[in-house]
């Protein structure tokens, strides 16, 4: 289960009485504002089963995992490596 910066130990379900959930991510380095991903339970069951996001979520986007892994957006992403050649072989720079 993940850990909040202080180190406990969160549910990251938004809504637990709600079928699927949106999946808080953590904040954004670049903005400092918070996103939320959709998934069915079964999505969010295999976001949790420890197997690796590409995985686990091959339906996402590589930009939607990135934001469920760190919080950062595509547009923050691309922002952060603007000066960087290799960008766009990142989640950012997909989309």
């Amino acid at each position: 289960m993940p850990l909040h910066e202080d180190g406990e130990v969160i549910d990251l379900r938004v809504n637990k009485d709600v079928p699927g959930t949106q999946v808080k991510c953590p904040v954004c380095v670049q903005c400092q504002h918070w996103s939320y991903v959709g998934l069915d339970d079964s999505a969010y069951r295999e976001l949790l089963s420890g197997k690796l996001i590409q995985e686990a979520l091959p339906h996402l986007s590589p930009s939607h995992r990135e934001m469920l892994i760190t919080g950062t957006h595509g547009d923050c992403w691309d922002e952060l490596w603007a000066d960087d050649d290799d960008a766009e072989d990142f989640p950012g720079g997909q989309e």
